[in-house]
């Protein structure tokens, strides 16, 4: 879930930092999603600071500050600013105002972020980036639902730019985090694409305005997720049963290519029930005689599957197959009689393409 924290009221707040306190509206407090984050920076070189709350994002205001002054050129979520040295140990903060999600949307603010330390390392000091959380060793949990999964990224170093892949996506592919500059990243879902084995791993990257870069890489905790069967339809062209008897579909075409797993596990598969007509194996392959009693063409429910991902089983689904008579009954009125014989007679020595009527 993402980091949740509810803020003083702005006039508590400011008089806390010793700031002058600004009037306030309502007595509703903001939630901050996202706040400014300390960082270490070269005097001369950029440094970014984000917030967010959740706010009616047509109503946002804000204005940022630099120790006790407004940083004129600020006034969105995002505020850059190229320190110089003499700003060494300032902090960084926004004052929001607009209207609170939910029932009325009402006004909330003028109420300040919380502060963030700026430290100013002398023109021309190295400050080479470096990742400094999550720590080493940390194991990052996915996105569970909408709501998804926020672990907090911390660097140091001048003007990030971030980007980070997982272990099961092609080599040298790497996602870009649209927002550069910042020292904290807090609203990023660990999402990697399935199927992700449980061996899956993040890396992030950082590099500074001079292309240096620092990658750290963590473990991800996947849980297994239930396979999922989808329904088994096997219909002509390509598959048709006769009635008595037997069709056998192989592995490459059985039930597999109906069967999914997030992790990507084999997959084994198994009968739901019983059905002396329907035998499916292990691999997915199977066999199904239709009983002999003739009939219209009809897709039947030959009987229900379960996929098992070595772990767990799929909700069962069904095998649906298409049903007809014996070659026999050219005219396809469910019988064979002497009517199917005249049309034989009538098309002989006739060449049609397979599939058409």
């Amino acid at each position: 879930m993402k980091r949740i924290i509810r803020t003083q009221s702005a006039a508590a707040l400011c008089l806390t930092l010793g700031v002058i306190p600004f009037p306030i509206l309502t007595a509703t407090d903001v939630i901050f999603l996202v706040q400014p984050a300390d960082a270490t920076v070269t005097a001369g070189h950029q440094i970014a600071f984000e917030w967010n709350a959740n706010m009616v994002a047509e109503t946002i205001q804000a204005t940022w500050f630099l120790g006790s002054t407004q940083i004129a050129a600020a006034s969105g979520r995002v505020c850059v600013i190229t320190p110089v040295a003499a700003d060494d140990r300032k902090t960084v903060h926004a004052v929001v105002r607009g209207n609170a999600k939910g029932l009325g949307s009402p006004p909330v603010g003028p109420t300040a972020t919380r502060l963030a330390q700026l430290r100013v390392l002398p023109a021309g000091t190295a400050n080479p980036p470096a990742i400094t959380a999550p720590a080493v060793g940390a194991i990052l949990q996915p996105a569970i639902g909408a709501a998804g999964n926020y672990p907090t990224f911390r660097a140091t170093g001048n003007y990030l730019s971030w980007s980070y892949r997982y272990s099961n996506e092609p080599e040298g592919q790497w996602h870009t985090y649209a927002k550069v500059g910042l020292a904290a990243v807090v609203d990023l879902a660990v999402q990697p694409p399935i199927p992700r084995p449980r061996t899956t791993t993040m890396t992030m990257r950082v590099t500074d305005d001079a292309g240096v870069s620092a990658t750290r890489t963590w473990a991800i905790n996947l849980p297994n997720t239930a396979p999922v069967a989808a329904v088994a339809a096997f219909a002509p062209p390509h598959f048709v049963a006769f009635r008595g008897h037997p069709m056998q579909i192989d592995a490459a075409n059985g039930l597999r290519r109906f069967s999914s797993d997030d992790e990507g596990d084999p997959l084994t598969f198994r009968l739901s029930g019983t059905n002396p007509d329907l035998v499916v194996q292990a691999d997915g392959s199977l066999v199904y005689t239709p009983p002999p009693t003739p009939g219209p063409t009809a897709n039947v429910v030959a009987g229900q599957y379960i996929a098992n991902d070595g772990t767990a089983d799929s909700v069962a689904n069904s095998i649906v197959i298409t049903v007809m008579n014996g070659p026999g009954d050219l005219n396809r009125d469910g019988a064979v009689t002497a009517e199917d014989l005249q049309v034989i007679i009538q098309h002989f020595g006739e060449t049609r393409t397979v599939g058409q009527p």
